[in-house]
């Protein structure tokens, strides 16, 4: 099982150097339905999906996520 953030896994869609990318990134995301979170790390911004309690919810997620062309996402 996977942990993430809030209590729940989440998919870790890409680390972003930019601001612009990461919106970019988020606005399609969220275009699709998916629940977006920026995690910053200094400069870099990581795009997550979730947090998800359900392995079921999460799974469905990653398959969501990787279909709006983000195939190197992963569980977190």
């Amino acid at each position: 099982r996977t942990s993430g953030l809030c209590g729940g896994a989440v998919v870790e869609v890409g680390l972003f150097t930019t601001k612009d990318k990461a919106d970019a990134a988020a606005a399609r995301l969220r275009g699709a339905g998916l629940p977006v979170r920026y995690l910053r790390s200094g400069e870099t911004r990581r795009v997550v999906v979730g947090p998800y309690s359900d392995g079921n919810a999460l799974q469905s997620a990653l398959r969501r996520v990787k279909g709006t062309g983000y195939v190197q996402a992963y569980l977190r």
